[in-house]
C-alpha cells in the first residue's frame, strides 16, 4: 500500500509540481468523504420516502378502519331503538333543541 502511495504522489509531482504531490493524499480523501457522505443521505432519503409511504398507507387503513367501526356502531344503536335526527344520535323519544340538549317527549295523558 506504501509503494501505490508513493507511486500515485510521484505521479501528482509529475503533472503538477510539489504543490500536488503534497495535497493529492488530501483532495482523495475529501473526494472519498463526499461520496460517502452523500450515499448516507441519499440512503436516507430513500429510507424516509419509504416512512412517509407506509405512514400514509397506515392513515388510509386507519380512516377506513375508523369508518367501518363507526357503521357497525350506528348499525348496533338502530337496532336498539337509537334513531338519527339532524345527524344526531339520540334515544327515541328524546328531540335535541336548538343548543343540542336533548329533552324527554311529553306524553299525552288522556
Amino acid at each position: 500500500m506504501n509503494i501505490e502511495i508513493q507511486d500515485v504522489i510521484a505521479d501528482a509531482r509529475a503533472l503538477g509540481g510539489d504543490e500536488w504531490g503534497q495535497t493529492i493524499l488530501a483532495q482523495a480523501n475529501e473526494y472519498h468523504q463526499k461520496n460517502a457522505m452523500l450515499r448516507t443521505l441519499e440512503r436516507t432519503r430513500k429510507y424516509a420516502e419509504q416512512v412517509k409511504t407506509e405512514a400514509d398507507e397506515e392513515e388510509v387503513l386507519r380512516k377506513e378502519y375508523q369508518a367501518r367501526e363507526r357503521e357497525v356502531a350506528l348499525k348496533e344503536l338502530e337496532a336498539e331503538g337509537v334513531v338519527k335526527v339532524n345527524g344526531d344520535a339520540t334515544a327515541e323519544g328524546e328531540i335535541p333543541n336548538a343548543n343540542g340538549v336533548k329533552s324527554k317527549k311529553k306524553k299525552n295523558k288522556k
